[in-house]
């Protein structure tokens, strides 16, 4: 249950959940650095998942008091560059939870307006448009 830094891991569909929506980029919008690099025989992956309130009681954000389940939740989760993790964890006044969280968002959205993506409230709408869009 723990990460190589001793604080609580994420699950695995966490972590999947955050690299699918991370598009492939950081999340800090000032920044959207390719998480994925490629060499000749090899892909590697430079992302990093921050919390964005901290894992341990003394760290970045820590004020804010989650249970140790929580802090290992998708939604307290953001994927970054190494970079960026390094900056919002050391310049954390700079950097509340809020911001990060609003990054979080805003970058989810993005990815999902680029693949025209749609939210749908059942299964039943779901039907209509696609069958719809057949007859029109």
């Amino acid at each position: 249950m723990t990460c190589v830094h001793g604080r609580i891991a994420p699950t695995t569909t966490t972590k999947l959940r955050l690299f699918a929506d991370s598009g492939g980029f950081c999340a800090n919008p000032e920044c959207l650095t390719e998480i994925f690099r490629e060499f000749v025989d090899d892909v590697i992956h430079v992302g990093e998942i921050a919390h964005v309130i901290s894992a341990g009681g003394q760290g970045p954000r820590s004020e804010n008091i989650l249970t140790p389940e929580k802090k290992r939740q998708y939604e307290n989760l953001i994927l970054l560059c190494p970079t960026c993790h390094t900056i919002i964890d050391k310049a954390e006044e700079q950097y509340p939870v809020e911001t990060i969280l609003e990054w979080k968002r805003n970058h989810k959205e993005i990815v999902k307006n680029a693949f025209g993506m749609r939210t749908y409230s059942s299964r039943r709408e779901v039907y209509w448009n696609h069958y719809y869009e057949r007859i029109v």
